[in-house]
C-alpha cells in the first residue's frame, strides 16, 4: 500500500471513530429525518377536516360535499355553526357575509390553529360559485391567466414556472451551503492536521519514513474523505426526507431535476472543498500552534461564504461580465459556474477553462503548502516568513 495512502487511511479512521464525529454525522441524519417522518405521519393519521361555513350573501348555489379532500357542512345561521365548532363536529367555521360582493370580509372562526389546506377548500368553493355559468376551462385560466416560460436571450434553456424554475436555481445556492457547511464543519480537524504534528515535533519524526509530499497528500485525503462522507450521509437523509414530503403529497410528483446542471457543478463543489482544506492545513502548518491554527481557519472559511452574497447579482445578470468574472475566480466559480449552467447562461469552453483554472489553483496550493511544510520542519517555535516559504533549501 502506497504511503499516502495509509497515511489517509490512518487520518479518516481516527477522526471517524470520534464520538463527537459520529454524534454529528449520524445523529444530524436522523434528527433531519424525524423531522420530516413525524408531520407526514401525524398528516396520514389525521382524519381529512371537516369544514362549516354560513352563507349570508347567498352566492353559493353549487354545494359539493368536498373539495381538496376536505369535507364541506353548510349551516342555516352563525349560531348553529358555532354549535358544531364547539361539540368538535367540525375543525373551523367561515362566516360569508351578506356584502361579500362589494368587499365583505370572510371571517374564521377557529378553536385552534387551521390549515392552509381548509382555506384553500373555502376559496376553491367561493371561485367556483363567483363563476357560475363559466365555461370550466375559462375558468382555470383566469385561476392562472398565463404559465411562463423563462428564457435568457442567447440561450436554448428554457425553465417553465413553478417548480421546474424553483429546482433549476435552488442547485447553486444550495450547493454554496453546502459547501460553506462542509468547510464550516471540518475546519477544526483540518487546521490541527499539521500544527499538532510541528507543535509537538512530531513532523521531524515522519519525515524521516516518509516524504512530505505523501504526508501532506495523505492528510488531505483522509480528512476531506472524512468531511464529504459526513455531508453525504446528510445528503442522503435530505433525499430520504424528501421522498417522505413527496409521499406525504406536500410536493407535487415528478420533480424535473436538471441532472446535466447537477452533474456538471458537482466537480466544483470538490475541488473547491480541496482548495480551502489544502489552504486551511496550509495555515496550521505555517502558525505552528494549534489555537492560532483554528484562527486561522475560520478566516479562511469565511472565504466560503463569499459565494452566497454573490449568488443574487449572478442569476440577475448571468451572461454579464461581472458573473463572467466571477466564473473565473476559484473561490466564486462553485457558484457562479451552477447558476449559469441552470440558465443556460455559459458556453462549453468557459466551463472547462473554469474548471481548469480551479484545479490549477488546488495543484498550486499543494505545492505552495508542500514548500510551507518543508520549512515548518526546520524552524520549531517560531513563524514562517514569505522569505522562508521560497527560500532555496541549503546543499
Amino acid at each position: 500500500m502506497s504511503e499516502w495512502l495509509q497515511i489517509a487511511r490512518f487520518e479518516f479512521l481516527r477522526v471517524v471513530k470520534q464520538r463527537s464525529y459520529l454524534f454529528f454525522t449520524i445523529g444530524m441524519p436522523l434528527f433531519i429525518i424525524a423531522m420530516s417522518t413525524i408531520p407526514a405521519i401525524i398528516e396520514m393519521r389525521q382524519a381529512p377536516p371537516t369544514v362549516g361555513y354560513v352563507d349570508q350573501s347567498g352566492i353559493i348555489a353549487d354545494a359539493p360535499s368536498s373539495l381538496n379532500d376536505v369535507t364541506l357542512q353548510s349551516f342555516s345561521d352563525e349560531a348553529a355553526g358555532r354549535a358544531a365548532l364547539d361539540d368538535e363536529q367540525i375543525d373551523s367555521l367561515w362566516l360569508i357575509p351578506a356584502d361579500y360582493l362589494s368587499g365583505g370580509a370572510v371571517q374564521e372562526v377557529v378553536a385552534g390553529d387551521s390549515s392552509s389546506r381548509q382555506r384553500e377548500a373555502i376559496s376553491a368553493l367561493l371561485r367556483r360559485n363567483l363563476a357560475g355559468g363559466v365555461d370550466p376551462t375559462v375558468v382555470d385560466r383566469l385561476e392562472q391567466p398565463a404559465n411562463w416560460t423563462y428564457q435568457l436571450l442567447g440561450s436554448d434553456r428554457q425553465l417553465h414556472q413553478g417548480v421546474e424554475l424553483i429546482v433549476a436555481l435552488g442547485i447553486p445556492i444550495a450547493l454554496s451551503f453546502i459547501l460553506m457547511i462542509s468547510i464550516m464543519f471540518s475546519s477544526g480537524f483540518l487546521a490541527q492536521a499539521i500544527a499538532e504534528e510541528r507543535e509537538n515535533r512530531l513532523l521531524e519524526i515522519l519525515i524521516t519514513s516518509t516524504s512530505l509530499r505523501s504526508i501532506l497528500t495523505g492528510k488531505l485525503l483522509g480528512l476531506s474523505g472524512v468531511a464529504l462522507v459526513q455531508v453525504a450521509l446528510w445528503m442522503v437523509a435530505l433525499v430520504i426526507a424528501a421522498l417522505l414530503i413527496l409521499a406525504s403529497g406536500e410536493l407535487p410528483s415528478g420533480l424535473p431535476i436538471p441532472w446535466d446542471v447537477l452533474l456538471m457543478s458537482l466537480p466544483f463543489y470538490l475541488l473547491a472543498f480541496l482548495l480551502f482544506a489544502t489552504l486551511i492545513i496550509g495555515a496550521g502548518a505555517m502558525l505552528g500552534d494549534v489555537r492560532a491554527a483554528q484562527q486561522a481557519a475560520s478566516f479562511v472559511g469565511m472565504l466560503g461564504l463569499l459565494p452566497i452574497y454573490l449568488i443574487v447579482p449572478i442569476l440577475t445578470a448571468p451572461s454579464g461580465t461581472f458573473a463572467r468574472l466571477l466564473s473565473l475566480i476559484p473561490f466564486s466559480a462553485p457558484t457562479a459556474v451552477p447558476a449559469r449552467l441552470a440558465l443556460g447562461q455559459i458556453e462549453l469552453w468557459e466551463w472547462g477553462l473554469s474548471l481548469g483554472i480551479l484545479a490549477f489553483c488546488v495543484v498550486g496550493s499543494l505545492w505552495l503548502v508542500a514548500r510551507l511544510m518543508s520549512a515548518a520542519t526546520l524552524r520549531y517555535g517560531t513563524r514562517l516568513t514569505i522569505n522562508d516559504i521560497f527560500a532555496r533549501p541549503a546543499r
